[in-house]
């Protein structure tokens, strides 16, 4: 199994490469459980992964995995510039051969700009789905999100880089929204994206260019 995770991931450079319109990325390294999916240091969160009492994890597209099969890949690029990709990188196939994929990606940005306190982007409910003033204000530090919830296509833009929600022939996987802006220190902030991934043909978009225009929009706005 650890050598189709290899395999794939050097599918998955490739496929990055392209969203990013870069001739190449750096290697992707394939993390264990232990480290949450982020080497040291990383702007993005440690991943947790809880089991159930029979030691499996369920996964957005309705399987199940072993705990011990929990892998993830990781890497940080720095063109056209920075960020941070982490991948969930296994999973069983729901049918009978054994699949390796990504079942959801998050991505950090660094931001050449600061922020008061961190905002995050409201979750998206059954009631509020037709609403766009519900679902799509910033919440948190009042000042930042102030600024932010005042510039509408900003906030359009917010709305449609998280892919929550997607439905193939035999399965509809949902993902809880999660789009943050947080301090990093005086001078820069971190803009961090949770998304299921595009599929685009016969590859895996990772809405990497959409999360680098965001962030440049967002900078231009604080």
């Amino acid at each position: 199994m650890d050598r189709k995770i290899e395999k794939q991931m050097r599918k998955y450079e490739s496929w990055l490469a392209k969203d990013l319109g870069v001739d190449s990325v750096p290697p992707m390294q394939v993390l264990d459980l232990e480290t949450g999916g982020v080497p040291e240091g990383s702007l993005l969160p440690r991943t947790a992964v809880v089991a159930n009492r029979s030691g499996m994890v369920q996964v957005v597209t309705g399987g199940m995995l072993k705990l011990a099969d929990v892998r993830f890949g990781y890497v940080k690029v720095s063109e056209p510039r920075p960020l941070e990709v982490q991948l969930f990188a296994i999973n069983m196939s729901t049918n009978i051969a054994r699949g390796v994929y990504a079942t959801s990606f998050a991505l950090a940005a660094p931001l050449r700009k600061p922020v008061a306190g961190p905002v995050r982007l409201g979750d998206e409910t059954e009631s509020d789905r037709n609403n766009f003033t519900a679902r799509n204000l910033f919440e948190g530090d009042r000042e930042t999100a102030a600024l932010l919830n005042a510039d509408r296509d900003l906030l359009k833009q917010a709305a449609l880089l998280p892919v929550t929600r997607r439905t193939t022939a035999k399965t509809t996987e949902k993902l809880g929204r999660h789009l943050e802006i947080r301090p990093i220190d005086a001078q820069r902030s971190a803009l961090i994206v949770r998304t299921l991934p595009d599929i685009l043909m016969t590859r895996t978009g990772f809405r990497a260019r959409q999360t680098l225009e965001f962030a440049a929009a967002v900078e231009a706005r604080l």
